[in-house]
């Protein structure tokens, strides 16, 4: 493939685990009428060769008034057979996937929680790119704190949802910005992004009331130490769980049903050193490090999960403490204001003003599949490489921010991995680049990366350990010529050391002469 070579197709061919299979270039809708609501849809090729739909309510696209920016229905295939996965309830407020919800602490005026659906205004959906095999959406809103107290004020909050070729998870990044009223103003926690979504197929009325088969999350203890608490059988939890298996120090949380073969969870992009993941309170009769023969209360897990649903259905949340929201109250630290909020251990205070936030993985997939756990091992093996990615030409990024409102610098753990996009990060020397990736042991599958600094108009030529790469098969890219920005998602493990050069110094594509 030469450098001036245009690709422009609607239909390429990728040949995925020995499989050639025809996929559609990714997509998006923005007219579509998907449960009543007006909405983008987005379609995309998975890891698999199959298609898989999101479509996420306009912002105001909801026929309840309800502000937008959330996943009304996911749809992927289970080999032959399509599974669609809808809200609850189209006219419920805290119905849909992806949505903001932030308790209040003691002394709150209104319902108990802060919902970006019913309290957000001044808010935007909006496509910010689209490319060839990658799309990046973003919500941003003004959110009252406390419906029953606008008083108190209103802070910014803003997500993203990134979505590529060749993976079947979706990035969310999730960031809110306090910085207009004094720390201490709010004290919410953080429970986005919410889901109350039927992720097991079997139908929106059953996602309040069907047992599953399980949840599965990952805290740390009073000492640093991260375990994985675990359930011992199906809704209601009546055995209790165990809450003594060592884990990785990355935050996730899991839900599982077994048939039909479904499980979503949410894994987190930064480690535990990094963020305070896993609310609850240490006060409550919660076992970490050991076992429980009954399931804890609802108001002191880590992670909200079911628990306000008597253990049944499909809900899922996230989980940061009190405070998470702008800092302590005065109420909360039983002092003075805050910048800084506990965490559920009150091992560490973390910063929680001006801003906070955070990326996860959405997955949503088969249980026998155990891409859950497959990517939280691989995000922990990224955070535990120690500089594994090096450069001969160009730079690899070593500082960004930690979320997408904060402006101070942010060291990147590892140097060039970008936890905001799940992507390595590079910065092109006269729109070339040539770089070595260094894993050892570890895998990594279908791994994207980002080079900066490119003003090319065409996709360039890149090769993979010297074999030049081919677009839709080996490779999924997308050009940014505004902000000068290649994405490139990878068709393949990595493993290893890993060499990609982008640009003049690619090796061309090997000649032969019969002879």
């Amino acid at each position: 493939m030469g450098n001036n070579k245009i690709i422009a197709m609607t239909v390429v061919i990728v040949l995925i685990f020995g499989n050639l299979v025809a996929a559609a270039a990714i997509s998006v809708n923005t007219s579509a009428s998907v449960n009543s609501n007006t909405c983008d849809t987005i379609s995309w090729t998975d890891s698999s060769g199959h298609q898989r739909t999101g479509s996420i309510v306009k912002i105001n696209g909801n026929p309840s008034g309800f502000k937008g920016g959330y996943f009304t229905q996911v749809t992927y295939m289970d080999g032959t057979t399509p599974v669609s996965c809808n809200e609850s309830n189209t006219y419920s407020d805290l119905s849909g996937l992806g949505f903001m919800i932030n308790h209040q602490p003691t002394g709150y005026a209104g319902r108990g929680w802060a919902n970006s659906k019913q309290d957000g205004f001044n808010g935007t959906t909006s496509i910010i790119f689209q490319g060839a095999n990658h799309v990046i959406y973003q919500t941003e809103m003004d959110m009252y704190g406390d419906n029953g107290n606008t008083a108190l004020g209103a802070w910014k909050v803003k997500w993203i949802y990134m979505i590529r070729t060749g993976n079947d998870y979706i990035v969310d990044s999730i960031a809110y910005d306090f910085s207009s009223k004094p720390y201490g103003t709010y004290g919410n926690d953080i429970r986005s992004p919410y889901c109350e979504l039927n992720w097991t197929g079997t139908g929106a009325a059953n996602t309040l009331t069907e047992s599953i088969d399980g949840i599965e999350f990952c805290a740390t203890d009073n000492a640093g130490a991260s375990w994985i608490f675990r359930t011992k059988d199906s809704s209601p939890f009546s055995s209790g769980y165990t809450y003594n298996t060592a884990g990785r120090n990355i935050p996730y949380t899991l839900q599982w049903k077994n048939s039909p073969d479904r499980e979503v969870g949410y894994i987190s992009t930064l480690d535990l050193t990094q963020q305070a993941a896993a609310g609850g309170y240490l006060s409550a009769p919660v076992n970490i490090g050991a076992t429980g023969t009954s399931m804890p209360p609802n108001w002191g897990i880590n992670y909200q999960s079911n628990g306000f649903q008597n253990w049944v259905g499909d809900k899922m949340t996230w989980g940061m403490p009190y405070g998470a929201a702008g800092g302590e109250t005065a109420a909360e630290s039983g002092s003075t204001a805050k910048s800084t909020y506990p965490d559920w251990t009150w091992r560490k205070y973390w910063q929680g003003y001006p801003t906070n936030g955070f990326t996860l993985l959405i997955q949503l997939g088969k249980k026998t599949d155990d891409n859950v756990r497959k990517l939280v091992a691989e995000s922990a093996d990224i955070h535990e490489l120690i500089n594994p990615l090096s450069a001969s030409t160009g730079t690899v990024v070593t500082s960004g921010k930690i979320n997408l409102y904060d402006s101070a610098a942010f060291t990147l753990k590892p140097a060039g991995y970008n936890h905001l996009y799940h992507a390595w990060e590079v910065n092109c020397a006269a729109d070339a680049a040539d770089v070595t990736l260094t894993l050892g042991a570890v895998k990594l599958k279908n791994q994207t990366f980002i080079f900066n600094n490119f003003n090319g108009s065409v996709t360039p030529e890149l090769s993979v350990g010297g074999v030049t790469q081919v677009e839709g098969t080996d490779m999924f890219t997308s050009l940014d010529t505004t902000n000068r920005k290649l994405y490139v998602t990878f068709n393949r493990t990595f493993t290893g050391s890993v060499n990609i050069v982008l640009g003049s110094s690619a090796s061309p594509t090997p000649s032969y002469t019969n002879t």
